[in-house]
């Protein structure tokens, strides 16, 4: 028997064309969306730390330039000058991942990148990240969203105890 947040069978699960499996998961009780402290900063400057890794002594025009692509991207530009901590939780999502992408890194590591989207903000970032595999970055994620891993992964891996349970690409794990 295979739990997601402690519910039996869960919806993403069975639509992304999982089968039961010989393995089963501890029960793990529902969780809130994760949280990060939201700091009193602008959108355009949280996004802007992203490029930390790239700056000196002065913010450049190409930094000015990355973090505007980025909010175009992830069509933030509207907020750019909003605060952080007067978004909605999906809006500041976007802003994470508009900050990490920023930073134009050669990996991805992203925690739970779709908690907190709307449908639209799932799909747009759906969208994002399969432009960052086609651009070569290596993309981690962690996610209880088995569509999200059936659409962006090449391999997955479920954690049972700590442990790999099973390990394999979507497709053979359906089976």
């Amino acid at each position: 028997e295979i739990r997601w947040c402690g519910c039996r069978g869960h919806h993403e699960y069975r639509s992304a064309g999982y089968q039961k499996s010989n393995f089963s998961f501890p029960e793990i009780p529902d969780h809130p969306p994760q949280q990060q402290t939201v700091p009193h900063l602008s959108v355009y400057d949280e996004v802007l730390l992203g490029r930390k890794p790239h700056i000196s002594w002065a913010v450049r025009p190409i930094d000015r330039e990355v973090v505007s692509r980025a909010l175009v991207d992830l069509e933030l530009e509207q907020f750019s000058e909003r605060f952080c901590d007067e978004l909605s939780g999906g809006e500041r999502q976007k802003v994470f991942i508009a900050r990490a992408l920023a930073q134009e890194p050669h990996i991805l590591i992203l925690d739970e990148p779709t908690s907190g989207l709307d449908p639209s903000g799932a799909v747009l970032f759906r969208e994002i990240i399969e432009e960052e595999r086609k651009k070569g970055t290596t993309v981690f994620l962690t996610t209880h969203n088995m569509l999200d891993a059936d659409l962006l992964c090449d391999r997955v891996a479920f954690l049972a105890e700590g442990s790999i349970a099973a390990l394999d690409t979507p497709e053979s794990l359906k089976e």
